[in-house]
Protein backbone atom coordinates (compact mmCIF):
# COMPACT_ATOMS: atom_id res chain seq x y z
CA UNK A 1 0.00 0.00 0.00
CA UNK A 2 1.05 3.20 -0.96
CA UNK A 3 1.37 6.09 1.49
CA UNK A 4 -0.63 9.19 2.04
CA UNK A 5 1.95 11.64 0.83
CA UNK A 6 -0.18 14.19 -1.39
CA UNK A 7 -1.82 17.04 -0.75
CA UNK A 8 -4.81 18.51 -3.33
CA UNK A 9 -5.13 22.29 -3.55
CA UNK A 10 -6.73 25.26 -5.04
CA UNK A 11 -4.50 28.59 -5.79
CA UNK A 12 -7.01 31.31 -4.46
CA UNK A 13 -7.00 34.73 -5.15
CA UNK A 14 -9.61 36.54 -3.26
CA UNK A 15 -12.38 34.24 -3.89
CA UNK A 16 -11.41 33.25 -7.14
CA UNK A 17 -9.24 30.06 -7.87
CA UNK A 18 -7.02 30.74 -10.44
CA UNK A 19 -5.74 26.86 -10.64
CA UNK A 20 -5.51 24.21 -8.95
CA UNK A 21 -2.76 21.01 -8.94
CA UNK A 22 -1.59 18.68 -6.42
CA UNK A 23 1.88 18.52 -4.73
CA UNK A 24 4.45 17.05 -1.74
CA UNK A 25 4.96 20.31 -0.11
CA UNK A 26 2.04 22.86 0.63
CA UNK A 27 4.12 25.74 1.77
CA UNK A 28 7.08 25.41 -1.00
CA UNK A 29 4.40 25.45 -3.91
CA UNK A 30 2.71 28.36 -2.33
CA UNK A 31 5.97 30.29 -2.04
CA UNK A 32 6.39 29.13 -5.69
CA UNK A 33 2.79 30.21 -6.75
CA UNK A 34 3.36 33.53 -5.35
CA UNK A 35 5.96 34.64 -7.75
CA UNK A 36 3.17 34.41 -10.54
CA UNK A 37 0.49 35.71 -8.80
CA UNK A 38 1.32 38.21 -5.62
CA UNK A 39 -1.19 37.96 -2.60
CA UNK A 40 -2.60 34.64 -3.42
CA UNK A 41 -2.47 31.44 -1.16
CA UNK A 42 -2.78 27.85 -1.09
CA UNK A 43 -6.07 26.40 0.06
CA UNK A 44 -5.96 22.65 0.81
CA UNK A 45 -8.38 20.66 -0.79
CA UNK A 46 -9.41 17.37 1.04
CA UNK A 47 -7.09 15.19 3.36
CA UNK A 48 -3.50 13.96 2.06
CA UNK A 49 -3.92 11.39 -0.27
CA UNK A 50 -1.84 9.04 -2.65
CA UNK A 51 -0.27 10.07 -5.18
CA UNK A 52 -2.50 7.97 -7.75
CA UNK A 53 -5.38 9.24 -5.97
CA UNK A 54 -4.45 12.82 -6.68
CA UNK A 55 -3.98 12.37 -10.46
CA UNK A 56 -6.87 10.38 -11.00
CA UNK A 57 -8.47 13.59 -9.21
CA UNK A 58 -6.31 16.57 -11.00
CA UNK A 59 -6.91 14.10 -14.46
CA UNK A 60 -10.77 14.32 -13.70
CA UNK A 61 -10.10 18.34 -14.00
CA UNK A 62 -10.75 18.92 -10.35
CA UNK A 63 -14.79 18.98 -10.70
CA UNK A 64 -16.77 17.80 -7.49
CA UNK A 65 -18.92 15.35 -8.64
CA UNK A 66 -22.69 16.58 -7.14
CA UNK A 67 -25.65 13.72 -6.52
CA UNK A 68 -29.12 14.61 -8.25
CA UNK A 69 -31.73 15.40 -5.76
CA UNK A 70 -34.92 12.84 -5.73
CA UNK A 71 -36.78 16.24 -6.58
CA UNK A 72 -35.04 17.20 -9.54
CA UNK A 73 -34.70 13.63 -11.34
CA UNK A 74 -38.54 13.84 -10.91
CA UNK A 75 -38.83 17.51 -12.85
CA UNK A 76 -39.99 17.15 -16.17
CA UNK A 77 -41.37 13.68 -15.81
CA UNK A 78 -44.99 13.55 -17.28
CA UNK A 79 -47.09 14.46 -14.10
CA UNK A 80 -44.42 16.21 -12.17
CA UNK A 81 -44.78 19.34 -13.81
CA UNK A 82 -46.60 22.48 -11.74
CA UNK A 83 -49.81 22.86 -12.82
CA UNK A 84 -50.45 26.56 -14.35
CA UNK A 85 -53.58 28.49 -13.61
CA UNK A 86 -55.56 29.34 -16.97
CA UNK A 87 -58.16 31.32 -17.63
Amino acid sequence: MAGKDTYKYHLKQGHRTICRGITYDLTLREIECQQNYPGSRIQQVGRKTTHEAALKWERRGAKRLYKISKQSKNQGKRGNKPEVARE
